[in-house]
């Protein structure tokens, strides 16, 4: 009679838990409660503080779907604060999510508003100071669509976006919260992978069949270029790391990573990837993380690539799902969606730096 006790008291424990050991203990399954899926899609995830998560979608009625009224969305978001294990629905009325950013215990939200009567490029920005927690409106525009938002402080903030009959992207400042902003500079249509540094925003592009990373004073609106090497036939991603620039970009069935020198790039990496496709490149704990696919018969299959900065070998792991999206980097761990409300979630460990070249 003990024995089937303790049976069954091991059964409770685990039919309560939130999380799920799969794929040999390298991934975690983590059933989100309180996310329901059904007429729902998700775009963005993130977890800007230790604790603290965000899921930004929008929801469908049942009518809109029959009907095909696809335009006309709801638009919502998923908070927790405990660490991804359990979420609350909000609602920020008709729209949906076009870009965010996050700053300590900032969270900055764009929705594009698209129903009857209302131009398809107007926005509304969202601010949050308790981390997502709850938001209060702080800007508009009408007729004015935003990719790009990024945030320095309560106060200070910019955007990338474009008006509707104009083929180049603008930046706007705001220096009060988002009251008043100004016009600080335009930008190529041709527009990849925006970051923003100190005062400047870098991006890449291509002029000339030249791949170009560019960088722009957000105090003067100066413009300068560098170009990437020759080899590079694609770029995708740009970011910066302990003071350091990366790109990574693509040739002859590798990807390669640069890093820029003065005003020169030198090949830090190089990884083979026939068939496969670049979907994200993350530099963290003095490690490289870069998310490959591979399309196949059945859809398409995710990878995780790792290695030390210092070291010249990647590990490779699969991720068991090919619905990973949206996906985020935590302090600690990747994540990504994985429909039915859970995700798949792997602890990333500070890779050991080595002497290798």
């Amino acid at each position: 009679m003990k024995i089937n006790f303790f049976l069954f008291l091991i059964a409770v424990v685990f039919s309560c838990s939130n999380s799920t050991v799969v794929n040999d203990g390298k991934w975690e399954i983590v059933k989100g409660k309180g996310i329901d899926p059904a007429n729902k899609l998700f775009y963005f995830l993130s977890f800007p503080q230790k604790g603290y998560g965000l899921m930004f979608g929008s929801s469908y009625s049942d009518e809109s779907l029959l009907k095909k009224v696809f335009t006309d969305f709801n638009a919502i978001y998923y908070f927790s604060n405990d660490g991804g294990l359990n979420w609350v629905e909000k609602g920020l009325g008709k729209g949906k999510f076009s870009s965010y950013a996050t700053k300590n215990n900032y969270v900055l939200l764009c929705k594009e508003l698209k129903r009857e009567g209302v131009k398809m490029d107007s926005t509304v920005i969202y601010y949050s100071n308790n981390y997502g927690g709850t938001f209060r409106e702080c800007a508009s525009f009408i007729d004015f669509f935003i990719r790009n938002i990024f945030v320095r402080s309560e106060s200070e903030m910019y955007v990338i976006g474009k008006q509707s009959k104009v083929n180049y992207w603008m930046i706007k400042g705001s220096f009060d919260g988002g009251k008043t902003w100004n016009d600080i500079g335009n930008l190529e249509n041709d527009l990849q992978s925006p970051i923003i540094i100190d005062h400047d925003i870098l991006y890449l592009t291509r002029s000339k069949n030249k791949n170009l990373i560019k960088k722009i004073s957000l105090i003067s609106g100066a413009l300068s270029e560098v170009q990437l090497p020759s080899q590079i036939s694609n770029s995708y991603f740009v970011t910066s790391y302990a003071n350091n620039l990366f790109v990574v970009g693509s040739s002859e069935g590798n990807i390669s990573i640069f890093k820029l020198i003065g005003n020169h790039f030198i090949e830090f990496s190089k990884l083979r990837s026939v068939d496969k496709f670049l979907v994200h490149m993350e530099i963290r704990h003095n490690s490289i993380y870069l998310i490959l696919g591979e399309r196949n018969s059945i859809g398409v299959t995710y990878s995780l690539y790792s290695k030390g900065l210092n070291l010249s070998s990647w590990d490779m792991t699969p991720i068991p799902s090919s619905n990973f999206n949206p996906f985020a980097f935590s302090e600690s761990a990747i994540w990504g969606y994985s429909l039915d409300g859970q995700f798949y979630k792997k602890n990333l460990f500070p890779i050991a730096s080595g002497s290798h070249p």
